[in-house]
């Protein structure tokens, strides 16, 4: 009996490993351009989105994306620890090249009180917004990032977002100093337009191995818009 407790022990820690092991290579010999697949979560004191509190308290948000040269394919949730808050289900492709990448991104956001069709596209029914996003990041030769992105669907304002960031390391640490702009009224906010987020990001991967990843992230933050103060808590594993 003690045998087979021991042996269904290193079972379940082996498929543990299986499953937060961050890079899985599918080829059949070496000379296939191999698919990675990557797996990971992140858990956040609080789901704070471009300025925008999403949620009331700590939050779960798993991922998992499929890679192939410079083309991924994604998909992120977040579910909140909190009954009364929203879940979130978002679909991604990303074609990357150099210090550009163009992205398009379906969110799905909803509160747990509402049960919608997941696959219900329909105009002013669909609970998707579905946006384009560009970004160049060429932080190997000038520590900066840029970002612009427009909503093409589920949004009768098709708004508009700019982000650039300034990226900075010292010591074990990096640093990211970054602001957020929205020239419209309506999805950001309903009666304002400006800044939406600026603040600053600490990290540092405090366990850094070949198969396994657990970094920490401390963000504070100013949301003018809605004149809201955040500092966040964020630890992960990939």
């Amino acid at each position: 009996m003690i045998k087979m407790k021991n042996l269904m022990t290193l079972a379940v820690l082996h498929i543990i490993s299986c499953l937060f092991y961050p890079h899985v290579v599918m080829a059949q010999n070496e000379t296939d351009n191999p698919i990675e697949v990557s797996a990971g979560f992140d858990l956040v004191s609080r789901y704070v989105w471009r300025g925008m509190a999403l949620s009331n308290g700590p939050s779960i948000q798993p991922s998992l994306i499929f890679q192939h040269q410079g083309l991924s394919l994604g998909v992120w949730g977040s579910a909140s620890f909190q009954p009364d808050d929203s879940h979130e289900i978002d679909l991604n492709i990303s074609y990357e090249r150099g210090p550009f990448k163009l992205s398009v991104y379906d969110y799905f956001y909803t509160p747990d009180s509402l049960n919608p069709p997941f696959l219900n596209y329909k105009k002013d029914e669909s609970m998707h917004v579905i946006e384009a996003i560009g970004e160049w990041n060429p932080s190997e030769t000038l520590p900066i990032r840029l970002l612009a992105s427009v909503n093409l669907f589920g949004d009768d304002n098709n708004s508009s977002y700019f982000e650039a960031a300034y990226l900075s390391t010292i010591g074990l640490y990096d640093f990211e100093f970054f602001a957020g702009y929205t020239p419209q009224k309506g999805y950001y906010h309903t009666d304002k337009s400006g800044l939406t987020n600026v603040g600053l990001s600490v990290l540092k991967n405090i366990v850094s191995t070949e198969k396994i990843e657990i970094p920490l992230k401390i963000s504070c933050l100013y949301a003018p818009l809605y004149n809201q103060a955040f500092i966040i808590f964020t630890i992960g594993i990939y």
